[in-house]
């Protein structure tokens, strides 16, 4: 969505009214807005604060922030940029490929999926997510097995 990004801000906001209209026209998911928990992604707000600091808030921020007004609008209720959607922007105001967005991504998930799986196996918590071994499907090369210990 962030490819011709217009230099106005006036066009800036009609264009995301467009995208969010064809988006939601076609029943696609647009990523990177919505929040579980928050109306303001904490995390986006530093991140754009960091942005404006640096001198990299531009028009890819500020269409991003279009967008999330625009889906809120059609949506009936707010869908805050996120964190997701805070990186996707500024890393194309950085000059960096959109298509290696998700290694970015999943780089940034990596602590805190490190962080959350030692909380739950030293703090006594209930595991978000448990995975048993034994109910799971194995669709990879013949002959070779999910557990490791066994070959």
């Amino acid at each position: 969505v962030l490819y011709g990004v217009p230099d106005d801000v006036g066009e800036i906001v009609e264009a995301a009214n467009a995208a969010v209209k064809v988006t939601r026209d076609e029943k696609r998911v647009l990523f990177g807005f919505g929040h579980r928990y928050h109306n303001k992604d904490p995390r986006t707000q530093r991140l754009l604060t960091l942005a404006r600091e640096l001198g990299f808030h531009g028009r890819y921020c500020a269409y991003a922030l279009a967008l999330a007004d625009a889906l809120s609008e059609a949506v009936g209720h707010k869908m805050p940029l996120n964190v997701d959607g805070a990186i996707a922007a500024i890393l194309c105001e950085l000059g960096f490929p959109v298509e290696i967005g998700n290694l970015v991504f999943a780089m940034a998930r990596f602590p805190g999926l490190i962080a959350h799986v030692h909380e739950e196996r030293t703090g006594g918590f209930k595991p978000m997510r448990k995975l048993i071994v034994e109910d799971c499907d194995y669709g990879g090369p013949v002959g070779k097995t999910v557990r490791p210990d066994e070959g």
